[in-house]
C-alpha cells in the first residue's frame, strides 16, 4: 500500500472555510482576512518586507494584527479545511474576540488565567504546559492570551449549542470578579463560549484598539488597578460588606505579587 503525501489546502478550500467562518461569526465583520499562498500574496500584503515576512512565517499557521484587525493565514501550513477553521477560531474568537471585553475586564480575565497556573487541573497541566513549551519567551500575560485562544479552538469545534449563560455568569463572577474560586478549564470554556455566542449574534464589539501591535502590555500602577476594580464592582450587585471583602482580597493578592518578580499585565485601554 503506497503512502500519499498530504497536500496543503487549496485557495478555493480556504476561501470556502473563510466564508463559512464569516457567516457564523458576524460580529467579526470588521476584521480583515488575508490568504498567504504564494510570493505575490506576501508582496501584496507586506510590500518591500515580503522576503523577510516569508522567513518569519516559517512554521506558522496564522497571525492576528491587533492594530489593523487583520487575520492572515498561511495556506501551505494547513492540510484541510477543518485545520484552517481551527486557526480561524484561534485568531478570530481568541486573539480578536478577547478584545471585545473592556480593558479592565480583559485585565481581570488575564490575571485569572495567570492565577490558574498555580492550581492543579487541565489549565495548569495541559494548557499552560503546551503554551510555555511553544512560547517560552512570551510574558505570562501574553501566554495567558494564547491559552484563551487555544480554548477558542475547542469551543468553535463544539458549536453554539454548548453555550450556557448561567454557567458563564458563575465562572465569571467566582473566578474573575471576586476571585473566590480558581479558574479551571471548564470555567474558561464558559467565558470563551460567551464571547463566541456574542460574535455569532453580533452583540459583541471591539473595545480595545491598540495603536500598534507592540503597544499591548504595560505595568499598571496600584492606583490604576484599584480604580479598574472599583469600576467593575460598581457595575455589580454588591453590598458594602461584600465589596469590602473583595477589595481586601485584591489588596492581599497585590501584596503577595509585590514579593514576586514583576509581571506586565494588559493596559486598561489600548
Amino acid at each position: 500500500m503506497s503512502s500519499q503525501t498530504e497536500m496543503p489546502v487549496s485557495r478555493q478550500e480556504a476561501s470556502e472555510a473563510l466564508e463559512d467562518f464569516k457567516r457564523e461569526y458576524t460580529g467579526l465583520s470588521q476584521v480583515k482576512y488575508v490568504l498567504l499562498e504564494n510570493k505575490k500574496d506576501f508582496h501584496d500584503h507586506y510590500g518591500p518586507n515580503a522576503e523577510r515576512a516569508v522567513q518569519a512565517w516559517a512554521g506558522k499557521l496564522g497571525a492576528y494584527s491587533r492594530s489593523t484587525r487583520t487575520i492572515a493565514l498561511a495556506l501551505a501550513a494547513h492540510d484541510d479545511k477543518s485545520e484552517l477553521a481551527a486557526t480561524l477560531a484561534h485568531e478570530g474568537i481568541g486573539h480578536s474576540g478577547i478584545n471585545t471585553f473592556s480593558g479592565a475586564e480583559k485585565r481581570a480575565l488575564i490575571d485569572a488565567i495567570i492565577e490558574s497556573r498555580k492550581h492543579p487541573g487541565a489549565l495548569r497541566d495541559s494548557y499552560w504546559k503546551a503554551v510555555e513549551d511553544a512560547y517560552p519567551n512570551l510574558r505570562k500575560s501574553e501566554q495567558a492570551e494564547e491559552i484563551f485562544s487555544l480554548m477558542a479552538e475547542t469551543v468553535h469545534a463544539n458549536g453554539g449549542s454548548k453555550y450556557n449563560a448561567t454557567a458563564f455568569n458563575h465562572a465569571w463572577q467566582k473566578s474573575v470578579v471576586d476571585q473566590s474560586e480558581p479558574l479551571q478549564a471548564w470555567g474558561l470554556a464558559q467565558v470563551v463560549h460567551h464571547v463566541a455566542h456574542g460574535l455569532r449574534e453580533n452583540t459583541r464589539q471591539h473595545q480595545i484598539f491598540p495603536a500598534s501591535d507592540t503597544d499591548q502590555y504595560r505595568v499598571l500602577s496600584h492606583e490604576e488597578k484599584m480604580a479598574a476594580i472599583n469600576s467593575q464592582l460598581d457595575r455589580g450587585d454588591f453590598n458594602a460588606r461584600e465589596r469590602s471583602i473583595i477589595l481586601e482580597r485584591v489588596r492581599a493578592n497585590a501584596q503577595n505579587a509585590e514579593r514576586q518578580p514583576a509581571e506586565k499585565t494588559p493596559e486598561l485601554e489600548r
